[in-house]
């Protein structure tokens, strides 16, 4: 997959250990916001929010856990849930894209293909290349 935007810089928010924090403005689910001044500060206060190309897994802080899971619901008709679960290609193409807005104003959108887990253990096709629209239902 190709960058298709510039290269976004932001500053880091702590200096003081090797770990590059950056601040959070929001987060969204779709159109729906998460955050808001109190769960913020668990983004940007406690631990800090870092982005790293480096790992594979995203971790966003328990305080938006009642919003993001209601979010959920109502975007996609279906409760969240961290099982696997099978999806049209219908289903998995109107799943909501996840939102951050950085502290420079950039709002960087995640994708679905980008936050969820194909799984090739619970499917007997193979995951198509790039998630075209397939047949069937695959795992996630």
């Amino acid at each position: 997959m190709f960058h298709l935007e510039q290269m976004q810089f932001i500053s880091s928010i702590s200096d003081t250990d090797s770990m590059y924090r950056v601040g959070i403005l929001d987060v969204h689910l779709g159109n729906m916001l998460l955050t808001n001044e109190y769960t913020l500060r668990t983004f940007n206060d406690m631990k800090g929010t870092i982005i790293d190309s480096g790992t594979s897994d995203t971790f966003l802080p328990e305080t938006i856990a009642s919003s993001f899971e209601g979010s959920w619901a109502i975007l996609t008709g279906f409760q969240y849930s961290n099982a696997w679960r099978s999806y049209t290609f219908k289903e998995f193409d109107s799943l909501p894209d996840l939102i951050i807005t950085l502290s420079n104003g950039y709002k960087w959108h995640i994708e679905p293909k980008y936050y969820m887990e194909y799984s090739q253990f619970h499917d007997s096709e193979s995951q198509p290349d790039n998630l075209d629209p397939w047949t069937g239902h695959l795992t996630f």
